[in-house]
């Protein structure tokens, strides 16, 4: 049994309803899924299968990812996906350089502008948009996915959106339910004893796994991964992460560090600029081993789950975490790292940076502010 698949034991009724909307796609009835749950119960894992359905049947898929340590640029998701989708022929509408004294028409009018350009890449075939951590995403993504749901009637286009269920701010909570009325809800419950037995497959002492991890999907991997001989105590998964890092030789985890201190998602240039220039490949190997971190692509890097930056991120004492924040900061500002997220790390870096941070934030706010993302621009300036 392939990874991916253990970690869908026991979501048959829920892949049953993919399978569902996957065909009144085809049929060009706007089909909506809307997958939640706590962490690590198993939403990107079904949204991952969702998108494996997609393309056997000759489908194409866009991704839209939202990272829920550090910030990320307005309308991160969105620029993925139109990115993903656009062709030589058929360039996806700008979200960015538009002048900041652009009124809320124009803006409305940018909106419609891409909800006209997925109907026409969906005219030749199906195509799955799929939003991960839809919780974490900026105030300006919400309200470009809620003008577009309603104006892509009649293509050929399935939206499929995971979100936790309590780490939404209020905003993205509101924004969520508002979705949830034309949507189909699919929440995540956690494992039972026989299916946690089925996950274990012989690799650990199920009954020990089951009774630790109350049937998280993923507090029974990092368990089992964890050792057969010697299961941790857990009381959460960041217990488990914790005892992980500290297997892990100590320049291995010193990158940890650095790279959960930048986000799930690690420049790869970034995190040696961190690391005094060191190779970071050969760093994070053991890690890389582990399966708590990838490379997803050349020289970018992403935790397996975004709890796995938070653990570690979470472990530094007050003074470190700002010292971190602050070479996160000078790094991405060496290498061309977006405003907004530098403007983060200024501002979580504390006495460290207080007058670079206020420059930093105002310059991101004035950033997010010509993209017409307004509300990110007022949580920069509030912040």
């Amino acid at each position: 049994m392939r990874h991916n698949e253990a970690m869908l034991v026991g979501r048959d009724r829920e892949l049953s309803t993919l399978d569902e909307l996957l065909r009144r796609a085809e049929l060009a009835d706007r089909p909506i899924a809307v997958i939640t749950g706590e962490p690590g119960i198993g939403k990107s894992r079904l949204l991952d299968a969702l998108a494996r359905r997609v393309q056997t049947l000759g489908g194409r898929v866009a991704w839209g990812r939202t990272t829920e340590v550090g910030m990320t640029p307005a309308f991160w998701p969105w620029l993925q996906i139109l990115g993903a989708l656009e062709t030589a022929d058929d360039r996806a509408p700008s979200l960015g350089d538009v002048d900041d004294r652009a009124v809320a028409s124009t803006r409305l009018a940018r909106f419609a502008d891409v909800a006209a350009f997925l109907a026409r890449r969906a005219a030749t075939g199906p195509i799955a948009l799929l939003f991960d951590d839809l919780h974490a995403a900026d105030p300006s993504s919400m309200q470009l996915l809620e003008h577009v749901l309603p104006l892509i009637g009649g293509t050929k286009l399935l939206v499929a959106i995971a979100a936790r269920d309590s780490d939404a701010t209020p905003e993205n909570a509101a924004a969520l339910g508002r979705l949830l009325r034309h949507a189909r809800r699919l929440p995540l419950a956690r494992l039972t004893r026989a299916e946690v037995e089925a996950l274990v497959a012989g690799r650990a002492d199920a009954e020990r796994v089951f009774a630790q991890s109350e049937g998280n999907p993923l507090f029974v991997e990092e368990l089992v991964a964890a050792g057969t001989g010697t299961l941790p105590a857990l009381s959460s998964v960041r217990a488990v992460i914790r005892d992980r890092v500290a297997r892990l030789p100590a320049e291995t985890g010193a990158a940890l560090v650095a790279a959960a201190v930048l986000g799930r998602d690690v420049p790869g240039r970034a995190l040696a600029a961190m690391l005094g220039g060191a190779e970071v490949g050969a760093r994070l190997a053991p890690a890389l081993r582990l399966g708590m971190i990838a490379e997803h692509a050349p020289d970018r890097f992403r935790f397996s789950h975004a709890l796995v930056a938070e653990a570690i991120v979470d472990e530094l004492d007050p003074s470190e975490r700002s010292r971190q924040h602050l070479a996160a900061a000078q790094a991405l500002q060496a290498h061309g790292g977006d405003a907004s997220a530098i403007a983060h790390h200024l501002l979580a870096a504390g006495h460290l940076a207080t007058g670079a941070a206020v420059e930093a934030a105002e310059r991101a706010a004035r950033d997010a502010s010509s993209r017409l993302a307004f509300e990110d621009a007022a949580e920069l300036l509030a912040r």
